[in-house]
């Protein structure tokens, strides 16, 4: 492939941010794609967007192919149970794409299968990273051509996630858990 000044190049790659979910705190909204990297500590283990918050700048666009949540730290059963039991929306300019869905279809992974397998049938209370593999893309809401969704240049996006009470994750003790959310598909971006 040519590397043209002013030109842009397509990339295969992901898209994510990264929530934290703070000891004895209730949760019932948060958005993610809103602060990018540099900006209230983030950096790139917690994020790769770039630029002003929910945008994509210049000619930068992704047409997304998969979406994913994948828990991140060693997390408990209540704790998860807690995180997925409720609903997202990636919003792009304010609409939801491709409609609201629940949290469950985005966790990946077949271990993560064999996990809520386990939960439903009544297993004692399991530390998540004793089931769950990569969580990439195995198990994740995928979406195939004509049904592809693209955030444009300069279009503002956000992922939503959120609880309706009593469904809230609320962190009892321990330590905070982290959780990644991903957009998977192809990147444009400029090459110089």
């Amino acid at each position: 492939m040519a590397r043209v000044e002013g030109q842009k190049e397509l990339i295969e790659t992901a898209l994510y941010d990264e929530f934290t979910f703070v000891v004895a705190t209730t949760y019932t909204q948060i958005s993610l794609f809103t602060i990018p990297r540099g900006a209230a500590g983030k950096t790139y283990a917690n994020t790769n967007l770039t630029g002003p918050g929910g945008f994509l700048t210049g000619i930068k666009s992704m047409t997304i192919r998969s979406l994913a949540l994948i828990p991140e730290s060693p997390m408990t059963t209540a704790n998860l149970r807690g995180m997925l039991n409720g609903w997202g929306a990636l919003m792009i300019e304010d609409k939801p794409y491709p409609q609201p869905f629940n949290l469950k279809l985005l966790a990946g992974g077949p271990q993560m299968i064999q996990h809520m397998a386990d939960l439903n049938a009544g297993a004692a209370a399991t530390v998540l990273n004793a089931h769950v593999g990569d969580g990439r893309i195995n198990n994740v809401l995928s979406f195939t051509r004509p049904y592809l969704i693209t955030i444009a240049p300069n279009e503002n996006f956000y992922v939503t996630l959120n609880w309706d009470v009593p469904g809230a994750p609320f962190i009892p003790a321990g330590v905070n858990e982290r959780m990644l959310f991903v957009l998977y598909g192809r990147y444009a971006r400029s090459v110089v």
